[in-house]
């Protein structure tokens, strides 16, 4: 019983979903000006995940809106999208839905501010100040080929999803596109990959390299190329507890640091340091 039940709220929502759509679709155009969708801009490194956040501005309130954005699957993906604090969430929308397709390179967002009764005119509030819509989470995967530009972009393309649907909100039961829209930005933070512990970059790990730390804390004399190479204790931070590290390391047994040591690999735990140069 409860497989059927399961499948029948399954149906039951993709038969919402379709007809929304289609209600959205064959609405007739009425045009406001000074109208605004827009996604932020922000900067990743490999395996990191972060959130671009989906505002809106208008002068005029709005019943409901939709979404459709691509992205290219080869450099970022979806993991998700999140209504939590936004204006949506804080006026308890009536249908609020969101579709990722990975393979494709898709997310789509639909929201109607009221679907059932009782009927209160709730609507998205036109404050010409931009408000938090939605939330879209993504991944940079370990293995990203980047583009030329080192940007990962997240464009507004009508007609994704099935049935397909457009970038347009709706105001007094008419329909119209946003005036203008800003896509997404994911800035790629791509350092080389490199072996920590190397700091002098001759393709092993000893004394030396602890004595390169210590004279460019303390002499100034050492320039290091790869940040992360040099940060052996992965604190994030250059210091001379990273020399003292690599000295208990060979001379006393301690732990070895972590990866990538033994070989060159990337930074498991990336942070505000990295490696722009590794030969």
């Amino acid at each position: 019983m409860s497989d059927i039940m399961t499948l029948v709220n399954g149906l039951r929502r993709f038969l919402l979903w379709y007809c929304w759509i289609l209600i959205f679709s064959l609405l007739p155009t009425n045009l406001h000006a000074d109208s605004l969708l827009n996604l932020e801009t922000i900067k990743l490194n490999r395996g990191q995940r972060g959130t671009l956040t989906l505002q809106g501005t208008t002068d005029f309130a709005y019943q409901a809106f939709s979404a459709s954005i691509g992205f290219d699957p080869n450099t970022i993906h979806v993991s998700g999208v999140s209504f939590a604090e936004t204006i949506v969430e804080g006026l308890n929308g009536d249908f609020v839905q969101a579709n990722v397709n990975n393979d494709r390179g898709s997310v789509v967002i639909g929201v109607q501010m009221e679907l059932l009764p009782p009927f209160e005119d709730i609507r998205i509030p036109g404050i010409s100040q931009p408000l938090d819509l939605a939330h879209i989470e993504v991944v940079v995967p370990w293995d990203v080929e980047p583009p030329t530009d080192s940007r990962a972009r997240l464009k507004f393309i009508d007609n994704f999803g099935r049935p397909p649907i457009k970038n347009v909100l709706v105001v007094d039961n008419l329909s119209q596109p946003w005036d203008r829209m800003i896509e997404g930005v994911v800035i790629l933070n791509l350092p080389d990959p490199f072996r920590r512990g190397d700091v002098n970059q001759d393709s092993s790990v000893d004394l030396t390299d602890s004595l390169m730390v210590m004279g460019y804390l303390f002499l100034g004399t050492e320039r290091i190329l790869c940040m992360d190479s040099a940060d052996v204790n992965d604190n994030e931070r250059i210091e001379l507890g990273d020399a003292i590290y690599l000295l208990e390391y060979y001379f006393l047994g301690y732990d070895p640091p972590n990866d990538p040591f033994q070989y060159v690999g990337m930074d498991p735990t990336p942070g505000r340091l990295d490696c722009q140069s590794y030969q």
